[in-house]
């Protein structure tokens, strides 16, 4: 004869059990709890598959304050848990959350308020799960975060005046977001991962920052992003031929982000108060031109692992590096300004065969300029004529430091060119080569007036794939002929 089957139950708290934790140990897998309408002190752990959690009347009767707040309020490490509607607050150690899920999968997180915490809501490790209509605010560090997590869908959330962001996702593959207001955050969104499947999330623009359309640009090409999309936040990945211009974007992880990105455009963009206020990952043959960065946590201009860009023209005010270059190479750098940073105008680490002129590098806190493992060309490859003090010149020309006079007091200008007769020694550590800018300027770049047309040509798909059509034409050309023959 069959056994039968023991249905699911309900557990009320505190009828049953005064303690949600002690209702929780108690409960079977398919049961469900009822947290009638009080303030509860606990911190409670989940282990157990297919719990139902939820408050009888809402997350406003329902409040759970930490017990100890070097623990998680709900910390879930089981599959099929659903936590819905309650406000829990207090978790305000270092990484601890209002609601941790870890190693968890295929759970629902749904019509909570987290607030106070270190975290609101965070998803470690956990995959396949569901966090819907939930309010994240106030709390120290992210409203919502996904860390190494994917598959995850994040809904009509809310994430307002959080610490630092109000949703990041990082290392973490194919999550989906729809409809999530992010406001009034130091940085509302933000999204990051090494590898191209780490950055490939599907964030449509129903998702605001500060009430601007998100702009995540995946797998595209022939786009242009302007002022006339009000975008607020803009990623671009594994894309070309891409324009993002006439915008200003703060409050957010990046202001622009181009990753895996080719033969794209970024110009006359404002960054600010950002963390980064635009970076290129793993993306060439770029035009960043006429952009501005200041106020940033980290860097104006970050290049990294991406080479054969320019960068034209951008003023970088008041960040921590001016123009940071990581692992790039074959890169220029002309005419920009790095100005006020908190640690070094430019820094330069692991690159080769840059070039950097015409730049003004003025008031690091650390320095103007610091090379690490790198070797660059800090003055024009090729002479140049130019105007300064109303007389015409020809010859090469470097940067405007702003500490040269201090570091050469007994320097002199070469005749009336606007050179100084000392080169400027570019700091070098980590055994980089000895470099100098060989023709440092006397004055500010403005005082020259450079008579050549110093931007590369635009970048294109016909330059990039030059190759592929001689060889297409000469193919063609060979079998017209062998057709042509008797």
């Amino acid at each position: 004869m069959p056994q039968a089957q023991a249905r699911p139950g309900i557990i009320y708290v505190p009828d049953d059990y005064p303690a949600i934790q002690g209702a929780v140990d108690a409960a079977s897998p398919g049961d469900t709890i009822i947290v009638r309408d009080g303030d509860y002190t606990e911190n409670i752990i989940v282990t157990k598959d297919h719990l139902t959690i939820k408050s009888e009347n809402g997350a406003v009767s329902t409040i759970i304050d930490m017990a100890n707040s070097g623990k998680g309020v709900f910390e879930v490490w089981a599959d099929y848990v659903s936590l819905i509607g309650f406000t829990v607050t207090g978790a305000a150690g270092e990484y601890q959350a209002g609601i941790y899920l870890t190693e968890s999968s295929y759970c629902n997180i749904r019509d909570n308020t987290a607030i106070g915490s270190y975290y609101g809501i965070c998803l470690e490790d956990s995959s396949n799960n569901a966090v819907t209509d939930n309010t994240v605010r106030r709390n120290s560090h992210d409203g919502i975060l996904l860390g190494i997590s994917s598959n995850n869908t994040v809904t009509n959330n809310t994430a307002n005046e959080n610490h630092y962001f109000g949703i990041r996702v990082y290392f973490s593959d194919s999550n989906t977001l729809r409809n999530n207001s992010m406001s009034h955050n130091r940085c509302n969104f933000y999204s990051w991962g090494w590898a191209l499947s780490e950055l490939k999330q599907d964030v449509d623009i129903s998702n605001k920052v500060d009430g601007r359309p998100v702009y995540y640009v995946v797998d595209k090409s022939n786009l242009v992003i302007d002022s006339s999309t009000n975008a607020g936040y803009v990623a671009v990945v594994n894309s070309t031929n891409i324009t993002v211009k006439d915008l200003t974007l703060t409050h957010s992880g990046f202001g622009v982000l181009f990753a895996y990105t080719n033969n794209s455009r970024i110009e006359n963009v404002t960054g600010c108060y950002d963390k980064h206020s635009f970076l290129l990952y793993h993306s060439n043959n770029n035009m960043v031109i006429n952009n501005f960065a200041s106020s940033n946590i980290y860097d104006g201009f970050r290049i990294w692992s991406s080479n054969n860009n320019a960068f034209i023209n951008n003023t970088s005010n008041w960040n921590s590096y001016g123009a940071y270059l990581d692992s790039s190479d074959n890169n220029v750098l002309i005419n920009n300004t790095a100005a006020n940073s908190s640690e070094w105008g430019i820094l330069s680490r692991g690159c080769n065969n840059n070039t950097i002129y015409l730049n003004n590098v003025l008031n690091g806190t650390l320095g103007n300029v610091l090379s690490a493992l790198s070797t660059n060309m800090w003055n024009s490859t090729e002479k140049l004529t130019y105007a300064y003090n109303g007389t015409n010149y020809t010859g090469y020309l470097g940067n405007y430091w702003s500490d040269y006079e201090s570091k050469y007091p007994d320097a002199a200008e070469i005749g009336s060119a606007g050179i100084w007769d000392i080169p400027y020694d570019i700091r070098v550590t980590d055994h980089a080569v000895p470099q100098a800018d060989n023709y440092p300027l006397v004055a500010p770049v403005s005082r020259y007036l450079v008579t050549e047309n110093l931007a590369p040509a635009a970048p294109s798909w016909l330059s990039s794939y030059w190759w592929a059509i001689v060889v297409v034409l000469l193919l063609c050309f060979l079998w017209r002929r062998k057709r042509a023959r008797p």
